[in-house]
């Protein structure tokens, strides 16, 4: 049997010892979307958003009239699930977060309490992120404590960056949690449905320049409207819609927190979610 030419042996044995090369899927641009406030209604838009034939994270308020029903119907649709844990903000008692809320006059026992009675709404928790919050989420203490309870139960944060500031990712990287940080609110209460859509356009930008994004939304029937006309714009384009732990790269853990953007990465908090 004739040997092999030194050039060719070459050749094999550095086909054998390449690394694979990452499939198209996997060098995709990322977007994960979160639909906030989910729990107050559960009407057909709610509905609409859970059929929606795409990877969607909703978060859902604990107390609230619907929430125990639409919790089960999103595991049941497929979607993943974080607990909307509400939060002081600065305009408190004009703006209330509503049951099982965090302050920051409360004991540290007293703060366990409202997370533990919190996460405990819900079957099947995926995560938590913070509604409103703009004055609790830059009180170390309480963010220590909320971070603390949710690594504790294998989950990650996500700061919906009410507020401006590094806290919570400061504080997972000392603890080892996960936390990731919500880029741009897409939606408010006082957006018309073009509004809407460019935000999903600087999103799909970030996406594309960065790898990733995060943006967070509300089960409103424009902010439906506008989603279901870019979809399909971004299968078109190879964007592709992610759950939250997708993104982060599966179970909990201090190595998730990794993809957190850095400050000059994230968009502006969106005051009107404080």
């Amino acid at each position: 049997m004739r040997s092999l030419a030194p050039s060719a042996l070459i050749l094999l044995i550095a086909a054998a010892v390449a690394p694979e090369r990452p499939s198209a899927e996997a060098r995709a641009p990322r977007l994960a979307l979160i639909i906030d406030d989910f729990g107050y209604s559960h009407g057909a838009t709610a509905k609409a958003f859970l059929e929606l034939d795409v990877d969607l994270t909703i978060s859902v308020l604990p107390g609230e009239a619907y929430s125990r029903r639409l919790a089960k119907e999103i595991r049941a649709a497929g979607k993943e699930l974080l607990l909307h844990l509400p939060m002081e903000p600065l305009e408190y008692p004009e703006k209330d977060p509503g049951p099982r809320a965090v302050f920051v006059g409360q004991t540290d026992e007293e703060v366990r309490s409202c997370v533990r009675q919190a996460l405990g709404s819900f079957e099947g928790l995926d995560g938590v992120n913070n509604h409103m919050g703009s004055r609790a989420m830059q009180d170390e203490r309480i963010v220590r404590i909320v971070l603390e309870e949710v690594k504790g139960r294998g989950l990650l944060f996500l700061d919906s960056k009410t507020v401006s500031g590094r806290v919570a990712r400061t504080i997972s990287r000392e603890i080892g949690a996960t936390c990731l940080e919500n880029d741009l609110f897409w939606d408010t209460g006082y957006d018309a449905p073009e509004e809407i859509r460019d935000k999903l356009d600087r999103l799909a930008e970030t996406a594309r320049r960065r790898g990733y994004a995060i943006g967070i939304g509300h089960p409103r029937a424009v902010t439906l409207e506008a989603l279901q006309e870019k979809i399909p714009e971004w299968q078109e384009s190879g964007i592709r819609l992610v759950s939250i732990t997708e993104l982060a790269g599966g179970s909990a853990g201090g190595a998730r927190a990794k993809i957190a953007p850095t400050p000059e990465e994230t968009e502006d908090a969106a005051i009107p979610m404080r």
